[in-house]
């Protein structure tokens, strides 16, 4: 396998990213301050996000992409977040949205909130 150094790179043009690394082979490059005028890079913090859709339901894993699922709120997950070893409210179901027939995970496993369809329901 060969490896080459990727070069990293702030303050850059999109033609000049189009001409040196999308044109030909390509060339990898690393932009370092392309999301820094992002309104969302201050925004979206935790407290936001927990005010504009705490309430939103949201569906966690313990596994990415298989097992049960447990449906919760946004606000609780976050809340979790801050102290993962304690319990997250919500109603366990299989992903076919039955009740789950297999004993759940143990304790302090971390989930993954991989369920929450922001972008589809609230506009941000």
């Amino acid at each position: 396998m060969k490896r080459i150094q990727i070069e990293r790179k702030s303050k850059v043009l999109a033609a000049d990213i189009a001409r040196e690394h999308l044109s030909g082979v390509g060339k990898p490059v690393i932009i370092t301050d392309a999301t820094d005028d992002w309104p969302a890079r201050s925004k979206w913090t935790f407290e936001f996000l927990r005010t504009a859709y705490g309430s939103d339901l949201a569906r966690v894993w313990l596994e990415i992409g298989g097992g049960p699922v447990k449906v919760t709120t946004l606000s609780a997950y976050i809340n979790y977040l801050d102290t993962p070893l304690a319990e997250l409210p919500g109603i366990w179901t299989s992903t076919d949205g039955r009740p789950p027939h297999a004993a759940l995970g143990p304790a302090g496993v971390p989930f993954y909130l991989t369920g929450w369809n922001a972008f589809q329901k609230d506009p941000l």
